[in-house]
C-alpha cells in the first residue's frame, strides 16, 4: 500500500495520497503496527508540506516519536 500512496503523491494527486495515508494510519495503532503508523505519519507530512507546514511538522514529529520508541526496543 505504501507504493500506491507515494505514487499518488508523486503523480500530483495529493488528495488521494492523503486519503490513503490517513486510511492506513487509522487502524495501525489499534492493530499494534507501529511501523505502519510511523510510515503513514511521514507520508501525511510529505503531502502536507506545501499547503500546511504546521500540520506536516506535527505528523513528522509523531512519526519520529514512533520510530524512536521502536528503536528503543532493538
Amino acid at each position: 500500500m505504501v507504493p500506491l500512496r507515494e505514487t499518488c503523491r508523486l503523480a500530483g494527486l495529493p488528495d488521494e495520497a492523503l486519503r490513503l495515508h490517513r486510511q492506513a494510519l487509522e487502524p495501525a495503532p489499534r492493530l499494534g503496527n507501529r511501523y505502519e503508523e510511523a510510515l503513514a505519519h511521514e507520508g501525511i507530512a510529505a503531502v502536507l508540506e506545501e499547503t500546511d507546514p504546521a500540520g506536516a511538522a506535527q505528523h513528522r514529529a509523531a512519526g519520529q516519536a514512533v520510530l524512536r520508541d521502536l528503536t528503543r526496543w532493538t
